[in-house]
């Protein structure tokens, strides 16, 4: 794993802390809950989708 990977897993955890969704098992940075976590940190507003899935995941 290169340092850049590593950087986003621990961004990726602290997101999840933050958003309290840390019961969400996948650490990947590939995760879709990690390109939403991102989006919602930066206030871009999520689109319909995005939130359909945070409420059925």
């Amino acid at each position: 794993m290169t340092d850049e990977d590593q950087t986003r897993v621990e961004h990726f955890a602290t997101l999840k802390s933050k958003y309290k969704a840390t019961d969400y098992e996948d650490s990947s940075p590939a995760s879709l809950l990690y390109f939403i976590l991102r989006k919602a940190d930066l206030g871009i507003q999520l689109a319909e989708i995005e939130a359909i899935w945070l409420t059925v995941t």
